[in-house]
């Protein structure tokens, strides 16, 4: 099941609370558990080793000493653990968040190149590496395809057009010359019936 960034992140803040406070709590019950269960079973021991009646003040002193020993103990043991327990929550939080940021730096990385002046358009995105932003990558390479699709277009419509233009342009410069030509021709013929009216003329008189 594929969580969304948002999601890891949220979880990334909030396991390792829950995980600890889970942990102090399961300690301290079994803490306490236990040292109910040592001076239940350490008083009778106490009582019957006392010769006579129990003074309040030795069975206060008992209690104080024996807490005090098992307290010792749990308290090493406890702290050592949540010690072990909280570096690996820590180091499982520094994992998923370093996972996260790298894809969005490799993603980030690619943007800057990809709006780079000098860039080429057949330039992608590497998604390799970019882990949860991938899906993000793979929508910027698909539209940077498109853009040039739409590029490439445009520049084959506008050689087009330059090609169309160029004919338009021969074709122009040939009309011209032939209305050239015409022209010439026709002040040929002018010139020509000028003088056949002129000889014409000269041969009636």
């Amino acid at each position: 099941m594929a969580y969304s960034v948002k999601t890891k992140l949220v979880l990334a803040a909030t396991v390792p609370a829950l995980l600890s406070t889970l942990m102090i709590i399961y300690f301290a019950i079994s803490d306490m558990t236990a040292q109910r269960d040592h001076l239940a079973k350490a008083s009778p021991d106490f009582i019957a080793n006392q010769a006579g009646k129990v003074s309040p003040e030795a069975m206060n002193a008992f209690i104080q000493q024996e807490w005090q020993s098992i307290f010792d103990a749990q308290a090493v043991s406890s702290i050592t653990g949540g010690l072990f327990i909280s570096v690996l929550l820590i180091l499982a939080a520094l994992y998923l968040v370093n996972k996260i940021t790298t894809g969005i730096y490799k993603l980030v990385s690619g943007i800057k190149t990809m709006s780079a002046v000098d860039t080429p358009l057949s330039f992608r995105i590497p998604v390799q590496g970019t882990n949860d932003m991938a899906p993000l990558a793979h929508q910027l390479n698909e539209m940077m395809e498109r853009i040039e699709n739409v590029i490439k277009k445009m520049r084959d419509i506008s050689n087009s057009v330059q090609s169309s233009a160029e004919i338009l342009n021969t074709n122009a410069m040939h009309n011209q010359q032939n209305s050239e030509s015409l022209f010439l021709s026709m002040d040929s013929v002018s010139t020509a019936m000028t003088e056949l009216e002129i000889a014409s003329s000269e041969i009636a008189t």
